[in-house]
């Protein structure tokens, strides 16, 4: 669909020329540093757990491991061409696989839509092994887009989301945000909780993609961008938040 106020590619060009985030300590394409992450840390035989894989690929390819299991709430998983195995799992419900059965796990864009994230990690560490890790990227709860889409009715926001988003033709359905799991703070009382570590958290602040469809506030997006990028104190007020947490390394049941 053809969105009127959108900045167009040749302006566009001119806010964010190609290697414009090699400016900062940080890739403004966060796909590197998460390529970074997984190949650190998944072996070409692991066995891995995409938590919330939904219809189409992520960020860990077959070629990375040994067998890529997917899970998700939407049964459009079912047809995610990425995956070697897909299962269809109650929101927040159990991981149909036993104990200790996966090497690592990955969760992209999934933390924000956790109604009840404790419950949730505490079934992920449960099917990782000791010491495996949980590679993720998620919203900032902190973040000014974060704080006006949960001052929007939940209808508005997911209509936003869709439409300034150009959500890609196939993602799957749009589900409700809860943002329980999205401020470094959540994020480490939760995941201790559950048996794990952080073993790494960095933010990072991408160009302001929603306003790109809204002209007359994109240059506000690009003003508040280069802000947060360019002051450290600003630092965990960042769109994503991009982590690896960490099974503690013993045996016996997780906590519950």
């Amino acid at each position: 669909m053809h969105w009127p106020l959108r900045v167009s590619d040749a302006a566009f060009s001119r806010w964010y020329p190609p290697g414009w985030d090699l400016a900062y300590d940080r890739p403004g394409d966060l796909t590197p540093r998460v390529d970074e992450l997984l190949a650190a840390r998944i072996g070409p035989g692991a066995v891995v757990l995409d938590y919330g894989a939904g219809a189409t690929a992520n960020w860990v390819r077959q070629s990375m491991c040994g067998k890529l299991v997917g899970v998700d709430v939407d049964p459009a998983v079912l047809k995610n061409p990425a995956l070697h195995e897909s299962v269809v799992v109650a929101p927040d419900g159990p991981i149909p696989y036993p104990d200790g059965h996966f090497d690592a796990a990955v969760a992209h864009w999934v933390f924000e839509h956790l109604s009840r994230p404790g419950q949730s990690l505490r079934e992920i560490v449960r099917v990782l092994k000791p010491d495996a890790p949980l590679i993720f990227i998620t919203l900032n709860r902190r973040h000014w887009m974060c704080a006006v889409a949960q001052c929007l009715p939940r209808e508005m926001a997911t209509f936003l989301a869709e439409t300034l988003g150009q959500k890609p033709a196939g993602a799957g359905r749009a589900f409700d945000v809860y943002f329980r799991l999205n401020t470094a703070r959540d994020i480490s009382l939760l995941a201790g909780r559950a048996g794990l570590r952080i073993e790494q958290l960095r933010f990072f602040e991408t160009y302001p993609a929603y306003l790109r469809m809204i002209s007359p506030l994109f240059p506000l997006g690009v003003f508040l961008e280069r802000l947060l990028n360019r002051s450290q104190w600003l630092a965990p007020l960042r769109v994503n938040i991009v982590g690896v947490l960490r099974r503690h390394a013993r045996s016996g049941r997780t906590p519950r």
